[in-house]
């Protein structure tokens, strides 16, 4: 048997990485944003996790996908990631399930006006 060259081989495999999202400003603003003086921890993060959320809504479905996958792979060298790693893990998965939902609501709105009859009544289902 021949011995492998670890150089060639890590050289062939690709690499993960992640490109910046449209809104990625915005989301890196929310997580650095501090607590009030005023505020708990907990109602800090509760903050938070309502002001990115304001901002996810306004992903376009693509930048969705990414993100997901980004927050997924939580790779060092990410910021969103790594800000997003210190939240607990129900808010993580909150905010993950989010996006999914978002993601997946322009492909539901677009499959209901498919099924929609030419007066724009509701299907046979009952169904938009």
């Amino acid at each position: 048997m021949e011995a492998c060259d670890a150089s060639a081989l890590s050289e062939s495999e690709p690499k993960l990485g992640w490109v910046p999202i449209a809104l990625e400003a915005e989301i890196l603003a929310v997580l650095n944003t501090p607590k009030m003086a005023h505020e708990t921890f907990d109602a800090a993060l509760r903050r938070k996790e309502h002001e990115i959320g304001a901002v996810l809504s306004r992903l376009m479905p693509t930048d969705s996908l990414a993100l997901e996958r980004r927050l997924t792979l939580s790779l060092a060298d990410d910021p969103i990631a790594a800000r997003f790693a210190r939240f607990v893990p129900e808010r993580r998965k909150r905010l993950l399930s989010f996006i999914s939902a978002m993601r997946r609501r322009p492909l539901r709105s677009a499959d209901a006006r498919a099924r929609q009859g030419n007066d724009g009544q509701l299907d046979a289902e009952g169904i938009l």
